[in-house]
C-alpha cells in the first residue's frame, strides 16, 4: 500500500461493527452531536413537548412567553423565532412553517380584541400542567380547511380573565 493510500485511509472516520455482520454504522462526532440536539435523532419529538420547553426557557423570554395567567402565549419576536428558536429546536428557519405547526396541533390564535389579542392557547396547554401534554393530538384534514379534533372549542370564547364565557373549569382536568 502506497503511502498516500494509508494517508486517506487514516483520515477516514472509524466503521463500528454493529450486532449483526451485515450492517455497519459510522459513528462521527458530526452524527452523534446531530442526533442529541433538540428535536433531532431517531424518536423526535412532538411539536407541544417543544414548545412547553421553548417557553419554559427563561433565555428565549424576550421572543416567545408566557401570558401571565398562564393560560395562554404570545410571540413577541417573529424573526428571532424563525431565526433562532427554529433552526435550534426543529428543523426549518420559517416563522410560517412555526405557526402551521401550532396550528396543525390545535392551537388557536385570539383574534379579539383585548389583552390577549394574537395569543396562542390550547385547551389542554398551561403553564405549570406538562402532564396534560399527552392529551393535545395532531390534526390532519382530509380536505375540509377547518376540522377540530372533536373537543368542541373554537376560537371563540378564548376569554381568560374570567369575563363572559369560562375557558376552562378546572374540574373537568
Amino acid at each position: 500500500m502506497t503511502t498516500t493510500m494509508a494517508l486517506i485511509l487514516s483520515q477516514r472516520p472509524s466503521i463500528q461493527q454493529s450486532s449483526s455482520p451485515h450492517t455497519t454504522s459510522k459513528k462521527s462526532s458530526l452524527e452523534y452531536r446531530y442526533q442529541n440536539m433538540p428535536g433531532r435523532g431517531r424518536e423526535r419529538r412532538k411539536f407541544p413537548v417543544v414548545l412547553y420547553e421553548i417557553l419554559s426557557d427563561p433565555r428565549n423570554f424576550h421572543i416567545i412567553y408566557w401570558m401571565p395567567h398562564g393560560r395562554s402565549w404570545r410571540i413577541h419576536d417573529r424573526e428571532k423565532l424563525a431565526k433562532v428558536l427554529c433552526p435550534r429546536y426543529f428543523n426549518h428557519c420559517k416563522f410560517e412553517s412555526f405557526t402551521r405547526s401550532a396550528t396543525g396541533w390545535g392551537f388557536k390564535r385570539v383574534a379579539e380584541d383585548g389583552p390577549d389579542y394574537n395569543c396562542y392557547y390550547h385547551r389542554n396547554f398551561f403553564r405549570g400542567r406538562p402532564e396534560l401534554i399527552p392529551l393535545i393530538l395532531r390534526l390532519y384534514s382530509s380536505g375540509n380547511k377547518s376540522k377540530s379534533n372533536g373537543d368542541g372549542d373554537e376560537t371563540e370564547g378564548a376569554d381568560f380573565n374570567g369575563e363572559g364565557e369560562t375557558f376552562l373549569v378546572l374540574g373537568e382536568i
